[in-house]
C-alpha cells in the first residue's frame, strides 16, 4: 500500500492504536509523496528508533545518530518508538535540530508469544520486525550513524548486513511494508524450541539461517552496514580504515564508553569514529583547529 502523508499518520494511528505526537518541527510534505518519484523504490523514506529500556538522558553521540540521519537520508518522518521520550541537552538539540519527529507510544513488554525476554533489547529485536512489517522504512539503532544516502537499498524488499559468517545483524535494515523475510523471521520467535537465554541467537544467528534457505528474500550488504564489528574492534580507532564504502556505522558496546562526549573533542580525534562524527556535525572529515559549534562556551 503506497499511501501519501496524511494516510500514513492514520496508519500509525489504527496500527499503534495511539495518536503520534509531533516532538519537533513539521516541514512541508514533499510532493513525491513517502516513496519518491521514482518508481524502483518499495521503501518508504521514513526512519524507526524505538526507545526503551535507556537511561532517559540523550548522549551526544546519539544526537549525532539523528543528525546524521537528517543530513544523508532526509527523511519525511522519523518515528520514536517506546514507552517513554528522552531528556537531557542533546535531546533537546535533537527536536531543536531535525525535524518531523514522532513519538508512538508502545507499551514496554517482559514477554511475548508466551516467553518471557531474557534480555531488555529483546523487546526491541522484536519490535522492529513488527514495525517494518506494519509501516515500511528504515530501522536505525541509537548506536548506527549514517554516512550517505540509503537511497540505493530502498529498491529491495529488505536490506540488512552481514556481521560475520553465521550472524547478520539487525541494527540497521530497510524493508518494504510486509517483507515476507521478516514474517519467516519473526515466526521463528513463536517457535517451542526457541531459547531466549541464548543472547543475540534469535537476533542474529536466526536471520543468518533464513537467509540460507531463502536467500531470494534478502539483499545482504556484506560490509556498508556491519562493518567495522565487534570481530575487528581495533579498526575503529585505526586510521586509513577506508569506510568509504559504507552506508552506516555501526558502533559496538565497547567502543561507545569511548567515544567523545561533545563536540570539541572530536577535532582531533584522529581515527575511524572521529572522521565519521566529524562528518556528521562539521561537514568534513579531515581533523579540524579552527570551528565552533553551535552552543560552545
Amino acid at each position: 500500500m503506497r499511501c501519501g502523508e496524511q494516510d500514513f499518520l492514520n496508519l500509525i494511528r489504527v496500527q499503534g492504536g495511539a495518536e503520534p505526537k509531533l516532538l519537533s518541527a513539521r516541514t512541508e510534505p514533499v510532493k513525491e509523496g513517502l516513496y519518491g518519484d521514482r518508481r524502483e523504490y518499495v521503501v518508504p523514506n521514513i526512519v524507526h528508533f524505538i526507545w526503551f529500556h535507556h537511561p532517559l538522558e540523550f548522549k551526544f553521540r546519539t544526537y549525532l545518530t539523528y543528525l546524521s540521519v537528517y543530513k544523508f537520508i532526509k527523511p519525511h518522518y522519523i518515528l520514536l518508538h517506546g514507552d517513554v521520550t528522552p531528556t537531557g541537552y542533546w535531546w533537546n538539540r535533537t527536536v531543536a535540530d531535525v525535524p518531523n519527529i514522532y513519538h508512538v507510544h508502545v507499551d514496554d513488554k517482559k514477554s511475548m508469544f508466551g516467553q518471557n525476554f531474557a534480555y531488555p533489547s529483546q523487546h526491541s529485536d522484536v519490535l522492529r520486525l513488527y514495525v517494518i512489517l506494519d509501516y515500511g522504512g528504515i530501522y536505525l539503532d541509537h548506536d548506527a550513524i549514517v554516512v550517505k544516502s540509503f537511497n540505493p537499498l530502498r529498491k529491495f524488499d529488505l536490506t540488512i548486513g552481514r556481521e560475520s559468517d553465521y550472524s547478520l545483524n539487525g541494527g540497521v535494515m530497510l524493508g518494504r511494508q510486509g517483507a515476507p523475510f521478516l514474517q519467516l523471521w519473526l515466526e521463528t520467535y513463536r517457535s517451542p524450541n526457541l531459547n531466549l537465554k541464548k543472547w543475540g541467537y534469535d537476533s542474529v544467528r536466526m536471520a543468518h539461517h533464513i537467509w540460507e534457505y531463502f536467500p531470494h528474500l534478502v539483499h545482504v550488504e556484506e560490509t556498508s552496514l556491519a562493518h567495522p564489528n565487534y570481530l575487528d574492534p581495533q579498526n575503529y580507532y585505526r586510521d586509513p580504515y577506508d569506510w568509504s564504502g559504507n552506508y552506516a556505522v555501526h558502533l559496538m558496546r565497547e567502543q561507545i564508553a569511548k567515544i567523545p562526549n561533545d563536540p570539541k573533542s572530536l577535532k582531533g580525534y584522529d581515527c575511524l569514529l572521529g572522521q565519521v562524527m566529524r562528518l556528521v556535525y562539521f561537514g568534513d572529515q579531515k581533523l579540524l583547529s579552527n570551528v565552533t559549534w553551535k552552543g560552545m562556551k
